[in-house]
């Protein structure tokens, strides 16, 4: 018997062994999802809900059975004594497969300053046809937050509102991490809590000096100094030279008031915006009686 015909049966033979039972194992490309954390009410009180500073979290972004679509996960993170104005939660999501469907969408929930409850934060990754990319949020906290339970929100943001994405191979990772902001002279972001700058005498000529961070989205830093009236004030903002393209730039915004005593008060402001190269970052201004906004 020719040999391709001796092996015809046991050929068959494996065949008919492999497939028997296919429905009860998924295919091995396939993962098994396990769907947690659908619900707020899930994310207050189930124990894997917990996101933890320092402990990666994987999760599938899909539902354990057909539609896979539409899903949604709830997690809360508790805020540690100690939690103040200083405080920065960051709060990372990314996929680690080169592609996905789904444009991971992050949002984190809890309680407004007007004691209500609402978004504190909210970033998606809309990378169309290119590979995904990390949703990155730092939220600078406030006073009375500590031990406060926050929520947060991972689902698709999908271009079209009535068809969500999903992805029941790759898992997305979840990370949390919570430190204090560098920049000392935070909470200064707006005029009343501007930083003061002590001007003393250098030759013939008043100098002043501060430094701080822009350590979140959106910073703007205040600084303050008093400038009597009819004086000229350069200002000068410099930043570490990392030897490439950043992807912000500092223009300077000062304003002053003048008193019925002809005493102004000034102030400056470097804020953090649009990619621009070289920064603008030096200005030369002066003051007139009866004040005057730049």
């Amino acid at each position: 018997m020719p040999t391709s015909v001796r092996l015809l049966p046991l050929v068959l033979l494996v065949l008919v062994a492999c497939s028997s039972g296919g429905g009860e194992t998924p295919d091995a490309g396939t993962p098994v999802v396990e769907d947690l954390c659908n619900s707020r009410e899930e994310a207050l009180t189930r124990p894997e809900c917990e996101l933890k500073p320092g402990e990666p979290l994987e999760r599938f972004l899909a539902l354990d059975s057909e539609p896979r679509a539409g899903d949604q996960d709830w997690y809360r993170i508790v805020l540690p004594p100690g939690t103040n104005a200083r405080t920065l939660l960051n709060v990372n999501g990314t996929y680690l497969a080169s592609s996905t469907a789904v444009n991971l969408s992050v949002t984190i929930l809890g309680p407004l300053p007007d004691g209500k409850e609402g978004s504190l934060a909210k970033k998606e990754d809309k990378h169309a046809q290119g590979a995904p990319r990390p949703v990155d949020i730092v939220l600078p906290l406030r006073d009375g937050m500590e031990n406060q339970t926050l929520l947060v929100l991972v689902q698709d943001a999908p271009d079209v509102p009535s068809r969500p994405n999903f992805d029941a191979r790759n898992k997305y990772r979840l990370t949390v991490r919570i430190d204090q902001n560098p920049d000392e002279q935070e909470p200064n972001d707006t005029h009343e809590t501007a930083t003061p700058l002590v001007l003393t005498q250098s030759g013939e000529m008043l100098m002043g000096a501060s430094t701080g961070y822009l350590a979140t989205d959106n910073d703007v830093d205040h600084y303050a100094f008093d400038l009597a009236a009819g004086k000229v004030a350069y200002v000068h903002i410099s930043a570490p030279d990392l030897d490439f393209v950043p992807n912000w730039r500092c223009p300077t915004s000062c304003g002053a008031r003048t008193s019925r005593r002809r005493k102004t008060k000034a102030w400056c402001c470097p804020r953090c915006a649009a990619a621009s190269w070289p920064p603008r970052a030096k200005s030369k201004w002066s003051t007139r009686g009866g004040g005057r906004w730049w």
